[in-house]
């Protein structure tokens, strides 16, 4: 900032006034108020020529909160300050008013942003500390029913494809059952599952019984599975610690995913130390300092955490049994066991144990994980059904590349020595600007038996809103001179010469191997429905199929059509999907049926109002007031209750728990405050909880608090179900 001033100063030494002109007669003293925004004020004596006014070069520079310069007590022009200022200066006569435009480069500027940042933040902290946990109990038997459905035909709805998902909450978890049919089988396929947190345990955190989504090595399928770790696995990572040196007087922010965590001064001898939660992934931190004298230092810091790693000294496991989901084995039990001895390295164990056409197995293999340096995460695991290999390196959020090794058996039959395939990938991500974004990808693959090697070289590159995704593959076997070569690329943009959302188009161009070409332009001609036509090339084709498609959202269904038009025939895809939500007992004691044309299974929600208590119980009565306007968040997320007071969070993992927390400086009276509230969602349902509002003086009851009732989706929305309207 000092060596910006320094050339502005340079600059606008030619343009300088003299602060006693020869023409005295035209220098009229006047009085003006100088204002930045609403931030800072001060009343000067200036000069007055004609329509130009001379401030005090002094009196504006303190105002600012720049450093005052040898000659600072002359007087300058507006035009030669908006120069030494970067900022615009407007003067009305009438009003006898300086008015000094700063976009927030001012030092007086940033001050009251960060003056206004630690009052918020700190606002936060005061009323956190005063935290209400609640472990609500969730209802034993179903209060709600969803059932989403997907209905797809291409020669009317007489044997049309089928899919149903059902879902309901029941013992304290969410209940989900999918089954499936093809139109040309009478029967179809169904899976049943049921999940259950318990956050407050800490030797068995989650449960899932049924059918058990197959993850890295697992095999089976159908079952037990039992885990220390939750769905979201948000405390599972050691939380980051900065600490360095600056000197008295600075005052440190530090920012994770731009996000302020901790805002506070340096002790006396001008040191920090801040503790900053972390997630596995990559954590973006950063302390910006300010200094006494405008000083400003930013120390950035960029941790990459693999998936493997738990807090040191800390231990997890994953446990499973029940049936294989594949050939070669018909049952089994699998634990996966992990230790943390040191802060950056994790070791494990998994065994599973196979069963099989009267024969078992034991087949054990050993984990370790790694964080060499913040940017360099390694993890390695070996065995007898498999090997893999991890690396990421991220230096930057810039660069960042992964590389990734797979060996498993092409057959698992227990008593085949069996070949195995193998694969390799290797990912760099570049982001030279903040619009543009390149990907290259190189991979490689084999097998024992037909000794096939795969490399595949592609990139994506986004130029604003243009997205290009070209790729080039070879396939060659070991032994063989001869390689078959592909190639393809694939194009998305915005069409130029339309204002209307959502309005694009896409293209392919490719061989056989890698895709056709074809060409696609979409344009929405209501709020809630697109259609899309276009042209497709298939290789040795002598003329293009002319394709057309229409999708229609509305708030109770959602409808797509397809039709694909050639030479000697036409082909129609209509595919109808949606919800179809019974709602549980509500507020005033009925039952609702509510229809939806978003998928709702397995989601969660958290609805509720925001209301003064004046007696401080908890409970709403009647004539207590509703607020409006009032900004409600859970984590990174926040919206405000509606004219009615009401609030709505949708799409909240029901498996973790969230913190409601209440913005006090968005209620109507400094003196009033809310307690943040904690508490589990209910799975596929909706869970209502009421934020009450008090006076300081009159303290704060959590007895009702626990007043939080479980409710099925929508069942307490004064509005319509959201839409999905990606294309829009």
């Amino acid at each position: 900032m000092l060596t910006a001033t320094l050339l502005a100063i340079i600059v606008t030494a030619h343009t300088r006034t003299p602060p006693t002109p020869r023409d005295s007669s035209r220098v009229i003293p006047v009085i003006l108020e100088i204002r930045i925004g609403t931030i800072a004020s001060t009343t000067v004596s200036a000069r007055r020529i004609g329509d130009t006014a001379l401030l005090p070069t002094a009196r504006i520079l303190t105002l600012a909160e720049l450093r005052l310069l040898p000659d600072a007590d002359e007087y300058l022009s507006t035009d030669s300050l908006s120069v030494l200022l970067r900022a615009p200066i407007t003067v009305d006569w009438d009003d006898l008013t300086a008015i000094i435009a700063d976009d927030g480069a001012l030092p007086v500027s940033q001050r009251a942003a960060r003056e206004q940042r630690r009052e918020l933040f700190n606002m936060r902290n005061t009323i956190a500390s005063t935290l209400f946990v609640t472990s609500r109990a969730m209802p034993l038997l179903p209060r709600s029913l969803i059932i989403d459905y997907d209905i797809a035909t291409s020669s009317g709805f007489a044997r049309p494809d089928a899919r149903l998902a059902i879902g309901t909450n029941i013992l304290g978890g969410g209940l989900n059952v999918d089954w499936n049919r093809m139109g040309r089988s009478r029967l179809g396929s169904s899976t049943v599952s049921w999940q259950r947190d318990w956050p407050e345990w800490a030797t068995l955190r989650h449960v899932r019984i049924g059918s058990i989504p197959l993850t890295g090595n697992s095999r089976i399928g159908t079952g037990v599975f039992m885990s220390t770790s939750t769905v979201a696995r948000g405390d599972s990572v050691e939380p980051i610690r900065l600490v360095g040196a600056l000197g008295r007087g600075w005052e440190v922010e530090a920012y994770r995913d731009d996000i302020l965590v901790y805002t506070g001064l340096a002790d006396s001898i001008g040191a920090y130390a801040v503790t900053i939660p972390a997630s596995h992934g990559t954590n973006r931190l950063a302390i910006i300092a300010h200094g006494p004298y405008d000083e400003q230092r930013i120390i950035n810091r960029y941790v990459s955490i693999g998936d493997d790693m738990i807090p040191a000294g800390t231990a997890a496991y994953d446990m499973s049994v029940g049936r294989c989901e594949v050939a070669g084995c018909d049952y089994g039990a699998e634990l996966s066991a992990r230790y943390s001895p040191l802060a950056y390295i994790t070791t494990g164990v998994n065994l599973s144990a196979l069963f099989a056409s009267g024969e078992h197995t034991l087949e054990p293999a050993v984990l370790l994980a790694a964080r060499v340096h913040d940017d360099v995460n390694a993890a390695a695991r070996y065995g007898r059904d498999g090997a893999s290999a991890d690396f990421r390196f991220a230096p930057s959020p810039v660069f960042e590349t992964m590389a990734r090794y797979r060996s498993t058996p092409v057959n698992v039959r227990l008593a085949s020595t069996g070949a195995r395939r193998s694969n390799a990938i290797l990912n760099t991500i570049w982001r030279p600007r903040a619009d543009r974004t390149i990907t290259a990808s190189l991979g490689l693959s084999g097998v024992r038996i037909t000794d096939e090697q795969r490399l595949r070289i592609g990139s994506s590159l986004s130029l604003r809103s243009t997205y290009i995704r070209p790729s080039v593959s070879v396939v060659r076997r070991v032994g063989t001179r001869s390689a078959i070569l592909s190639y393809g690329a694939y194009a998305e943009s915005a069409i130029p010469f339309t204002q209307a959302i959502g309005a694009r188009w896409r293209g392919g161009l490719g061989d056989a191997n890698s895709g056709d070409t074809f060409l696609a332009l979409a344009m929405p001609f209501t709020r809630l429905a697109r259609v899309e036509v276009g042209a497709e090339w298939h290789s040795g084709a002598r003329w293009p199929l002319l394709t057309m498609s229409m999708s229609m959202i509305t708030p109770v269904v959602r409808y797509e059509a397809r039709s694909v038009t050639g030479i000697t025939s036409t082909t129609a895809i209509h595919v109808l999907s949606g919800s179809v939500i019974l709602n549980g007992e509500t507020r005033a004691g009925a039952r609702r049926l509510t229809l939806a044309s978003e998928p709702s299974r397995g989601r969660a929600e958290i609805v509720g109002t925001a209301f003064l208590d004046g007696n401080a119980n908890g409970v709403r009565d009647a004539s207590e007031q509703l607020l409006s306007g009032v900004l409600v968040s859970i984590g990174a997320a926040s919206v405000e209750t509606d004219s009615a007071g009401d609030y709505r969070f949708s799409d909240v993992n029901a498996f973790s728990s969230v913190v409601l927390s209440v913005d006090s400086l968005t209620l109507p009276s400094p003196d009033m405050i809310a307690q943040p509230i904690r508490v589990v969602p209910i799975p596929n349902g909706v869970t209502r909880v009421d934020l009450p509002v008090v006076l300081r003086a009159s303290g704060t009851s959590v007895s009702g608090i626990s007043r939080i009732g479980g409710l099925s989706q929508y069942a307490e929305s004064c509005d319509a179900p959201s839409v999905h309207r990606d294309h829009l």
